[in-house]
């Protein structure tokens, strides 16, 4: 049971924490200008071109994070627009 918990831990590094709250931002900032579906995009695409050409080393993680920043933005605005 360590282990796993070890596991789990590693696999929240503070590169992925990172990539997750500043795609979070980037929705919040963009969408104040852009539509959703467009902010998706530009934010989307921001971190695909950072990773190729900014990182030395692109990360298939740093996208997963990337896009799990995206979704959770995408799902709380939803609900608000929802239940508001």
């Amino acid at each position: 049971m360590k282990d796993f918990f070890r596991k789990l831990q590693a696999s929240f590094a503070p590169d992925k924490i990172n990539h997750f709250g500043i795609s979070y931002i980037l929705m919040h900032i963009i969408n104040f200008f852009l539509p959703l579906p467009v902010t998706i995009i530009a934010v989307a695409l921001i971190g695909i071109i950072k990773e190729i050409y900014i990182d030395e080393k692109p990360d298939k993680g740093d996208l997963i994070a990337d896009a799990v920043g995206i979704l959770f933005y995408t799902i709380v605005v939803l609900l608000v627009i929802y239940f508001l």
